[in-house]
């Protein structure tokens, strides 16, 4: 959900919270791998698309 949030208009601020929540959730120990990697997906790819433009 948290990426198709992402996808919408938001200030620098407000998307700024979300990707700290996503880089969080790669590093959280307790979440099962598959939700770690998922996440990272989103941060990596949310990353190639705001360095796009």
């Amino acid at each position: 959900m948290t990426n198709r949030i992402l996808n919408g208009h938001l200030s620098s601020q407000e998307r700024s919270k979300y990707m700290s929540a996503l880089a969080e959730a790669v590093k959280a120990p307790d979440l099962p791998k598959t939700l770690r990697d998922l996440a990272n997906r989103f941060v990596e790819r949310r990353r190639t698309l705001d360095a796009e433009g």
